[in-house]
């Protein structure tokens, strides 16, 4: 089995594997199974039959390439530099046939991802197509959290949340997801606040600069913008704290709005859960049970 992993460190990975003929549907249940392990999950297999003679055609290659590699600059004009001239061309060729050879045999071949197996041809006809289509789903499935907070936010957003004296005349630019209600109060309950408070619950307290890696990076892939923006709701709500310089400083402060006005200085802070304050899920609980005794709308706060 040849597997070529995809470089660098994109959050989701290709990998194209090419397998024995003879173990083929084996080795492809194998991958299947590998697949669903957690450290698996953002990688795509593209899986293919090794080539018939590409043993030979590798060898040659690498015999020319050597070849190339070893003479170019010390031909002697003549017999020997138009031999060098022959395996540079050599080398040529056999990379376009082997390029051919490995892209009809992916276009035959399966792709793997999360346990799943898809053939490329029930995707599209050509390798660029069935890959495109196939990554499309890949990456709804890795960031299947985006669309809570997907919606593009302006880079001013989370200091205007924080100065505006009343949210309900908050231009929609600077609240793209509406975390405001129609009283001006900040909604806890959208997922996407609910989602960075328990990620605040879960590790007590969080830096700015690991914060924003976290939600850009699968599941969640929103802009650094976007949680800062976030952020900004929590703190005005009084959901959470926030320390800079060393010292902790009030929500819609001077200071607060400094500290998370762009990703420079929000890399610097250090953020937390406020003391006391309990799950959306019993606020939303607690405001439920309220509007049934009194017949009024609570908003859960």
């Amino acid at each position: 089995m040849l597997s070529q992993v995809a470089a660098g460190a994109d959050p989701i990975q290709v990998v194209v594997t090419l397998l024995d003929p003879a173990e083929y549907q084996t080795q492809l249940s194998q991958l299947a199974l590998r697949s669903t392990d957690p450290q698996e999950h953002n990688r795509l297999y593209a899986c293919g039959q090794l080539p018939a003679g590409w043993h030979d055609q590798v060898r040659d290659l690498y015999r020319a390439g050597e070849i190339v590699r070893l003479n170019q600059h010390s031909a002697r004009p003549g017999d020997e530099a138009q031999y060098v001239r022959s395996q540079q061309e050599l080398t040529r060729r056999l990379m376009r046939e082997l390029g051919q050879k490995v892209r009809q045999s992916l276009e035959n071949g399966s792709f793997i991802f999360r346990g799943s197996q898809t053939a490329a041809r029930t995707e599209a006809s050509t390798l660029p197509g069935a890959l495109g289509k196939r990554l499309k789903d890949v990456a709804e499935l890795t960031y299947e959290k985006y669309n809570l907070a997907g919606q593009p936010t302006a880079a001013e957003a989370a200091v205007q949340f924080l100065q505006a004296k009343d949210l309900t005349t908050l231009p929609t630019q600077f609240d793209p997801l509406g975390l405001a209600d129609s009283n001006g109060a900040v909604r806890a309950d959208h997922p996407a606040l609910v989602a960075v408070a328990d990620y605040l619950r879960r590790h007590l307290q969080a830096d700015g600069r690991p914060l924003l890696d976290v939600f850009s990076g699968p599941p969640f892939g929103w802009s650094k913008d976007t949680t800062r923006y976030l952020v900004a709701a929590l703190l005005r709500d009084g959901r959470i704290k926030l320390r800079t310089g060393g010292q902790d400083v009030s929500g819609t402060s001077t200071e607060a709005r400094a500290a998370i006005g762009n990703t420079s200085g929000f890399n610097r802070v250090t953020l937390r859960l406020a003391d006391g304050v309990p799950s959306a899920e019993l606020r939303n609980k607690a405001a439920f049970r309220l509007e049934e005794l009194t017949t009024e709308t609570v908003s859960p706060r």
